[in-house]
């Protein structure tokens, strides 16, 4: 604002114009020079003001806004975190992604840098046009409205971007996800030898992405050059009809200097209004987004006022069922159960019968439609997850091992309290040879992006032992011996019995017999019901799919010929 106003005064002076009678008189006395000097340091003084007010609300719009977002960001993750089985299927990896990074930080510039250039685009768009008023009324009455409409105009342009950056968006979190996917799984790929339609793939979705960015930016290019375009079409009519009013001499030529300074500091107010617009566009579909995954209700959630049941029972179901689509439909109907605590359960039954369900309804990842089911006398749903995941330990079939040290894997989550000693028992006591870990780096090895650097028995034994590091009432586990041979699973069934408190309760899920006998107690699970609860010997005698899993397990091939 300073300088046009400086420029005028200065060149008034030097024609002889009075000057404004806010100047001091001994100042309007001095001679040019002295003049000149003494408005050149008012320059720099407002310049200097001007620089603090700047930073100063740089700092309290733009750097306190990271520690903001960073809460958010944890809040999202939060959420995330706490959603149910069904969620993490529905959405991809890249969705998540780019909620967590791209459209938290499209909202923090938005809110940050695009505020600020807002802010500062309507405090010049009120002083200049008062400033142009007063130097010139009938000049700025035919410059401002042009300006003002080329800017309503460029909101009527913004809402194809906006459509754009959702499209552009998506595509992204997409191809994200894509590339997540190929990366995890490139030893099938090169098992199959499938690196060229898997590269063409890639690439075709990449020319997606970039067809979008294209449309994005010819709308985006149209905003920078078509409001310099106006401002440039206004200035030369500035200097084609103040000029003539100078030469008549109905115009002081310092006045037309000093518009046209004000006029061509236009160009930042109205390019930080399209800047503003294309951030609004973009966070607005941010936003969508990101709502639309917090809009997404977490079903396990602590409900109140529920029936209980016999506290003597350890899990009770009433009449539960749970059911779920896809690519492979799977229902439960009417399970009904109950189960004392102590002891080891076995669970077996045909594939695809539900046994993983099972244990994921128990652990409450999944929740029955309708029905129940109790823990200790109380309906699950009175328990937080957090509360659950205390008391009741699952263990998944597929062993998921992070980029971090054995060690960090095993103590996932707790504080590495643990002594070297009790972790190589441990390892010992899962049939790990301990010299050759040794001579790797010992609990220091890091191991590879999901653990490739290990075979498909070395993870799972990692996983169990990711559980018995932990004291828990009641252990899941999900058929956690199907990597690995029959004298092996008996080794880690002395080391389960070993780590695992007497008076846990273990549910145990195998289609081993040599397994099932050693349990309390057998579930058969076989067309989404329960068929048949007892002991070993009770199922062996009563159950037609038990009977035939004997049967296979236990005949007696004849001897090759030649084979004595």
């Amino acid at each position: 604002f300073s300088l046009p106003i400086i420029i005028k005064t200065i060149l008034d002076k030097l024609q002889g114009y009075p000057l404004p009678s806010w100047i001091p008189e001994s100042i309007q006395s001095a001679s040019p020079l002295l003049f000149i000097f003494s408005f050149c340091g008012l320059y720099l003084l407002a310049t200097g003001l001007i620089a603090f007010i700047r930073y100063w609300w740089r700092v309290h719009l733009i750097w306190s806004t990271f520690p903001l977002f960073h809460e958010i960001r944890q809040k999202f993750f939060r959420h995330i975190q706490n959603l149910d089985r069904e969620f993490f299927k529905a959405h991809k990896v890249g969705d998540l992604l780019s909620g967590l990074t791209t459209d938290t930080e499209n909202l923090r510039m938005t809110l940050s840098i695009g505020a600020l250039m807002l802010i500062d685009a309507l405090i010049n768009f009120v002083f200049f046009p008062f400033l142009l008023w007063r130097l010139n009324p009938s000049m700025a009455m035919i410059v401002v409205p042009p300006l003002v409409l080329v800017s309503v105009l460029v909101l009527f342009l913004s809402h194809r971007l906006s459509k754009g950056y959702e499209e552009v968006q998506e595509i992204t979190a997409s191809l994200s996800g894509r590339a997540f996917e190929i990366i995890s799984g490139i030893r099938v790929i090169k098992a199959f030898r499938k690196e060229e339609p898997i590269h063409h793939d890639f690439v075709s979705q990449s020319g997606q992405l970039r067809d979008a960015s294209k449309r994005v930016a010819k709308y985006q290019s149209i905003f920078g050059p078509g409001l310099n375009w106006s401002l440039a079409f206004t200035l030369v009519f500035v200097l084609i009809y103040g000029g003539n009013k100078v030469l008549k001499g109905e115009l002081p030529l310092s006045n037309l200097v000093a518009f046209q300074l004000y006029l061509a500091n236009m160009d930042w107010p109205m390019l930080a209004i399209g800047w503003f617009i294309q951030l609004y566009r973009q966070s607005q579909a941010s936003q969508k987004r990101i709502q639309n995954f917090e809009s997404r209700a977490n079903p396990l959630l602590v409900a109140d006022n529920l029936l209980c049941r016999d506290p003597l029972n350890l899990f009770e179901m009433e009449s539960a069922d749970y059911s779920f689509g896809g690519l492979r439909r799977f229902s439960f109907t009417g399970l009904n159960l109950k189960v004392k605590a102590g002891g080891w359960i076995g669970l077996t039954g045909p594939v695809g019968s539900g046994k993983t369900t099972f244990l994921e309804l128990l652990s409450r990842q999944r929740d029955p439609t309708t029905g129940a089911i109790y823990w200790k006398g109380q309906n699950l749903k009175v328990f937080s997850p957090n509360q659950i995941a205390e008391k009741i330990l699952y263990v998944p079939q597929e062993a998921f091992m992070f980029s971090r040290s054995i060690r960090k894997n095993l103590t996932l989550g707790m504080n590495d309290d643990f002594s070297d000693d009790i972790l190589w028992e441990l390892l010992r006591d899962l049939s790990f040879d301990e010299a050759n870990l040794a001579e790797r780096g010992g609990l220091n090895i890091r191991l590879g992006e999901r653990g490739v650097n290990l075979s498909g028995g070395q993870r799972q034994r990692i996983s169990l032992g990711r559980a018995l590091v932990r004291a828990r009432e009641v252990y899941l586990l999900d058929d956690l011996f199907s990597h690995v041979d029959a004298e092996t699973e008996s080794k880690l069934l002395l080391a389960l019995k070993k780590h695992i408190p007497t008076s846990a309760t273990v549910f145990l899920v195998s289609q081993r017999i040599e397994t099932l006998k050693k349990c309390r107690e057998v579930i058969v699970l076989n067309n989404g019901k329960i068929d048949f609860q007892g002991t070993f010997e009770d199922v062996l005698s009563s159950n037609d799919f038990f009977k035939r899993l004997h049967s296979l397990q236990n005949v007696e091939l004849p001897p090759r010929e030649g084979v004595a």
